[in-house]
């Protein structure tokens, strides 16, 4: 039997989903933007109903979620769009006040009044669609910008203590994942955000792995802007979304793709509407069955009892290991664990008929080890002999004990 176990990575399509899908691509087929006929219009209104049934999902007014090609553009979107946006409206520095303005290794020099100086506060351990965005920026804009990459704790955790030490008078947005692809540990978002709001520095989560996963209320929640893609909820790769809230405060950003009115022109090019569709249903059902887990209580829903399940029979047949994922902040179905001494190269090989990974599956491959697990104080052997495993929507406990006794199989031989 082969097993999928890296629901971090991808979701198949729930076939719910592609059966509201599969009218769009042959029947309902119109431009949604072609408003001069029934075919246009029929569009329009499908992708209508799914901001509304994204919206649904997060607790957020429809008006707030605009449809993109998924998470890394949202990310990037959310953070060259903020700070074009803030450099755009702000005056020129000259030579001589940029290079007075420069931070030293150790000491921040607060810039002048009305300086586009920005600073903005981020983890070493966010996905490489936030950090690369940034890093070009700072190539870009040279003393414009500065970035403090703050070291998360063992768990992958950025605490509000070392935010505020963080904070300078330029401080103007904080990045920080909700929960992370890898290690599966879930932020203080909640009071972080608070933090924010209350002291005016914008917030952008990238939430890949956290919307249709745990439960979201960005009424009660000042996140500021927050990314997500269909395909980690059960939803078509190819399209995601990005949050913009549009009131206290309304968050103003400059668009990346230009040469339509599309998403209210701040997104040029024709809506992917069959994935726009798909990504509607997947969080209509997430909805419901977040629903029905919440009235069991999280904790006693199938995903979490599964999750327990494993770890406790890894537990038994395997050499000892310990846990990356936070012991109680964590997502339902995810793990990442460290088998010291037993790299995870050769356990792969040993056990190819189960789909896990290393790591993130936009950095497999790599040789050397996660720099996520090096971040949290993982040694490069330790990190090397990590694993990610991840249950999903479908997974059955016979499934679980199958994993089990693979594991036992690939460790009794070594």
């Amino acid at each position: 039997m082969k097993l999928y176990l890296d629901y971090q990575a991808t979701t198949p399509v729930d076939p719910r989903v592609l059966e509201k899908m599969l009218p769009y691509f042959t029947q309902v087929f119109g431009n949604p933007s072609s408003q001069d006929h029934s075919w246009g219009w029929a569009a329009s209104r499908a992708v209508e109903k799914a901001r509304t049934q994204v919206g649904h999902l997060l607790n957020a007014h429809p008006s707030e979620i605009f449809f993109t090609s998924g998470a890394t553009e949202s990310n990037n979107w959310a953070i060259i769009g903020l700070i074009r946006r803030w450099l755009r409206e702000a005056p020129e520095l000259s030579d001589s006040e940029l290079s007075a303005s420069r931070l030293s290794e150790h000491q921040y020099s607060p810039p002048a009044l009305n300086r586009p100086l920005i600073h903005v506060l981020t983890s070493e351990i966010e996905h490489k669609s936030v950090l690369a965005p940034l890093t070009y920026l700072q190539e870009e804009l040279g003393s414009r910008l500065s970035v403090t990459f703050l070291k998360p704790n063992r768990w992958g955790q950025v605490t509000l203590d070392q935010i505020r030490e963080a904070k300078t008078s330029a401080t103007r947005l904080l990045s920080l994942h909700w929960a992370h692809n890898e290690l599966g540990t879930i932020q203080a978002i909640s009071e972080i955000a608070e933090w924010t709001h209350q002291n005016k520095i914008y917030f952008h989560s990238d939430a890949t792995q956290a919307v249709g996963k745990i439960p979201m209320d960005l009424s009660q929640v000042p996140v500021d802007l927050i990314s997500f893609a269909s395909h980690k909820l059960y939803g078509p790769k190819g399209v995601g979304g990005l949050f913009i809230r549009q009131k206290n405060p309304r968050v103003s950003l400059d668009p990346l793709t230009f040469g339509g009115g599309q998403e209210r022109t701040l997104r040029a090019g024709t809506l992917n509407v069959p994935g726009i569709v798909g990504l509607g249903e997947a969080c209509e059902i997430s909805t419901a069955e977040m629903r029905q887990h919440s009235e069991l209580g999280q904790r006693s829903s199938p995903i979490y009892k599964l999750r327990s399940r494993l770890l406790e029979g890894l537990k038994r047949v395997s050499p000892p290991f310990h846990l990356n994922s936070h012991p109680e902040h964590h997502l339902p179905h995810a793990l990442s664990l460290t088998f010291p001494g037993h790299p995870m190269a050769e356990i792969l090989a040993e056990t190819s008929h189960l789909g896990m990974s290393a790591g993130s599956a936009c950095g497999s491959g790599e040789m050397s080890g996660s720099p996520v697990l090096r971040a949290i104080g993982l040694s490069e052997p330790d990190a090397k002999s990590t694993i990610r495993l991840s249950l999903g929507r479908w997974t059955t406990e016979a499934e679980v004990d199958f994993v089990i006794e693979s594991f036992a199989k690939a460790f009794s031989g070594r």
